[in-house]
């Protein structure tokens, strides 16, 4: 019996709120170098205008500072005047549950039944979420999700709808929020040029003729800045730039770690599932095809990629078996038992909430508890008598976390941050206002957000595609402890917890002498 697309909706939104309370317990509620990136960005553009040369450090001072992510800065730095740090998190938060909420709509207008779309989405998100920081790329999950959900969508149509041009304001939209608009409108500008060849040698120059035009205005859109062609110079100074692999790990290539196990096992159960379709004789998308192979291969070598490869890799295993494997029934002839299922989900929900409004400290076991209730949730969704009971209690799990999220102290929010030394190097700068401040990747984006006078003077920030690659390259090795502060620099402030072979350098560095020092962090001093 076909489902009620309204029937649909409701699930999404239920998907949607897993996520978002996920989230709100993890990323949400925690403040990483990026996060500030953002805020101190963004107020410097409400206070001067869009950026051309850096005048925020050292070693940056001069060079072109093109920001592309100019109004996810914004957006976010307004949210901070607004709500402070709750209401930022919580943008956050929503903005990627959307994207799972999307997600889930389209796999169940192509056929999923339920129980497989909330499972898969979940799981699809917990590859994702090592890669979900409150940042810009926030933003682009939606857009992203859209994007794909358009494409595949016009696959199966034989002529062109006008429903594409969808593309055309949610790309230019994400060429001002995020850089992996490049990846979009490459995406869906080789689709169209597909569809356009397709339509050509099929005689009907019309219909090649609409989709070379959307896709020329896709490509376009997705380069449709303040910045101009300059921005440009920007992708070039970030796509070919081989000193960020040495900078961030986010850049480096996936291997075989425990940090990459979702990716990993995904990647497996995608192999095994096609394996399954082909031997059944099942024939899938040609265009799922295609994006599982090239996000696939750039996830492997990036790690910052990884989370757009779940996206379709979740829409075709779901497809493969929703063609070939039935869905599991529900076990509706043993109501205690079912009733016993939902009774555990329903308190798994409660503990996650609980422990969620106790705060971040168990916050590994807040996430196992929504997952159970999830998972055990997911398995009612087909029984009228327990569907809504399931659906009230995820919309209360999400509820309680939104909640966690916006009582969550500025202390939790900045528990991965150096506070003390951060501080102790503010007051030390402010009484020797010739001294340069060289800070690890945790405390130079503090810094700066705590302490607009220091622009200027902080040696190099987490911009790195505005630094010279050997500038770069030399922060990378001091960050690792293989060598010694800038010659200019005159106050070091290393997070001990993140760094500590950085930390155990610097005590040991002849010529600098410990100023401050607590459990998170340290400020060093040059001893003249």
């Amino acid at each position: 019996m076909e489902r009620a697309r309204n029937t649909d909706s409701w699930y999404a939104a239920l998907v949607g709120a897993v996520v978002v309370a996920a989230m709100a317990v993890t990323n949400a509620r925690l403040l990483t170098s990026d996060t500030f990136y953002s805020l101190y960005s963004g107020r410097f553009i409400v206070a001067h205008g869009l950026p051309r040369t850096d005048a925020l450090t050292v070693a940056g001072h001069g060079r072109p500072w093109i920001d592309q992510q100019w109004l996810a800065h914004v957006l976010l730095y307004d949210t901070w005047r607004v709500g402070g740090y709750p209401l930022v998190g919580l943008v956050s938060a929503a903005s990627i549950g959307l994207a799972f909420a999307i997600l889930a709509l389209a796999l169940l207008r192509r056929g999923t039944s339920p129980v497989r779309t909330v499972i898969w989405c979940t799981f699809a998100f917990f590859v994702c979420q090592p890669n979900t920081a409150t940042r810009a790329q926030s933003f682009a999950y939606p857009l992203f999700a859209g994007a794909m959900c358009v494409l595949l969508a016009d696959e199966d149509r034989r002529e062109w709808s006008p429903r594409l041009l969808l593309l055309v304001p949610l790309l230019a939209l994400w060429a001002n929020l995020h850089g992996s608009v490049v990846m979009g409108a490459a995406l869906a500008t080789g689709y169209l040029a597909w569809r356009a060849l397709r339509a050509g040698s099929e005689r009907r120059p019309r219909t090649a003729l609409a989709y070379l035009l959307t896709g020329a205005a896709s490509a376009a859109a997705g380069f449709a800045t303040p910045y101009g062609t300059a921005v440009f110079g920007y992708y070039r100074s970030v796509l070919d730039n081989p000193a960020l692999k040495t900078a961030s790990a986010e850049w480096q290539a996936t291997t075989f770690s425990p940090a990459n196990l979702q990716f990993i096992l995904l990647a497996l159960i995608l192999v095994s599932v096609a394996s399954l379709g082909v031997r059944r004789g099942f024939r899938p998308s040609p265009l799922l095809v295609a994006l599982c192979v090239v996000l696939g291969a750039g996830a492997v070598e990036s790690v910052r990629n990884q989370t757009w490869f779940a996206f379709p890799a979740v829409a075709f295993v779901t497809a493969t078996l929703s063609a070939g494997v039935p869905a599991p029934a529900p076990a509706s002839r043993r109501p205690r038992a079912v009733a016993a299922l939902g009774v555990l989900a329903l308190l798994a929900d409660a503990g996650f909430v609980a422990f969620a409004l106790a705060g971040p400290a168990t916050e590994r076991l807040q996430v196992l508890l929504l997952f159970v209730g999830t998972v055990l949730g997911a398995a009612l969704l087909g029984l009228g008598t327990m569907r809504r009971a399931i659906i009230a209690g995820t919309a209360i799990a999400a509820a309680g976390g939104v909640l966690a999220l916006l009582t969550t102290t500025t202390a939790d929010f900045e528990r991965m941050t150096p506070r003390a030394a951060v501080a102790s190097a503010i007051r030390v700068a402010g009484r020797h206002p010739a001294e340069r401040v060289l800070a690890d990747d945790f405390a130079s984006g503090p810094l700066l957000w705590r302490a607009p006078a220091l622009a200027g003077r902080v040696e190099l920030d987490s911009r790195f595609e505005v630094f010279r690659p050997a500038d770069l390259e030399r922060y990378a090795s001091f960050v690792r402890g293989d060598r010694g502060p800038f010659a200019g620099a005159g106050i070091v402030v290393v997070s001990d917890f993140q760094n500590p072979a950085l930390a155990g350098h610097m005590r040991a560095l002849p010529g600098w002498r410990t100023l401050a020092r607590d459990g998170s962090g340290s400020v060093f001093v040059r001893r003249s």
